[in-house]
């Protein structure tokens, strides 16, 4: 006898779905800080309470009979609470010397060139800049007269084999010069760090300049700024170069600071 057979039945696992997965995570990324690039924040300039009438002896580097250089100085500043500096340049101002009596506005005062730059500086051929400013006694800032100028006088020589010679005025007069008054030197500790200021000005007023700061980082800050003063927010420690003036295609233009400000900053200092 023949028996059928029922096939055995098989149990089949369940089908399970594939695994979910997981969305992807999007990384948010956070810009670093940037805490090197300088801020300039504009501030209003003082006014001179009283007259600019402080200038340049024409020509204004002569050769003394030992051969060395001198500038002289005319006119005086009677101002409470203003003395007179004189800058060579790109180096430290220095304070003017003291005129004749009060109120003799045409007292000459002559002081070497040589005082005016660093022991181991000398003349040397090409274009060079000199400025006489008044500088606020308490914060060293330079006020506008009543008229809006800034109360200083320039002088653009051109130094020629070793002889100096002023810039002839139809140079001077084709086109505007920025001056660079601050910062300067080094400021040490926060608090000098913080109250640092920057003080450009276009004579005439004419038109903005452009500011090129190279920083301790290896960095760079452009600005085009108006005449007038500027705190300065961001300073680091390290060695900052500032210079100012038109750019052309070629660079800066004639009317820009031919020896840059170099100042040092030490906020470690005590």
């Amino acid at each position: 006898m023949v028996l059928g057979c029922e096939p055995r039945s098989v149990a089949m696992a369940p089908v399970q779905p594939p695994p979910a997965l997981a969305p992807a995570v999007r990384s948010e990324v956070t810009p670093e800080k940037v805490v090197n690039e300088l801020h300039l924040v504009e501030r209003s300039s003082a006014v001179l309470p009283g007259d600019w009438n402080v200038d340049f002896r024409r020509p204004c580097v002569t050769t003394t009979g030992d051969g060395a250089y001198s500038v002289a100085l005319t006119g005086s500043l009677d101002v409470p609470g203003y003395s007179l500096f004189v800058r060579y340049d790109g180096y430290l101002a220095r304070p003017a010397p003291p005129s004749g009596e009060k109120g003799q506005t045409d007292a000459v005062r002559e002081l070497p060139l040589q005082s005016l730059l660093d022991e181991w500086g000398t003349l040397t051929a090409g274009k060079h800049r000199l400025v006489v400013f008044a500088a606020d006694h308490a914060d060293g800032r330079t006020p506008e007269t009543a008229a809006g100028d800034p109360a200083l006088s320039i002088c653009d020589v051109e130094v020629t084999d070793g002889q100096p010679a002023d810039v002839p005025q139809s140079d001077v007069a084709a086109q505007p010069r920025v001056v660079l008054l601050s910062p300067e030197g080094t400021f040490n500790g926060d608090e000098a760090a913080d109250s640092a200021h920057l003080q450009l000005f276009v004579v005439p007023r004419a038109r903005a300049a452009t500011l090129v700061v190279e920083r301790p980082d290896g960095g760079q800050d452009r600005h085009q700024l108006e005449a007038g003063t500027y705190a300065i927010e961001g300073l680091q420690s390290g060695d900052y170069q500032f210079s100012a003036g038109f750019v052309a295609a070629d660079g800066f233009a004639s009317g820009g600071l031919w020896t840059p400000h170099v100042i040092t900053v030490n906020r470690d200092a005590k």
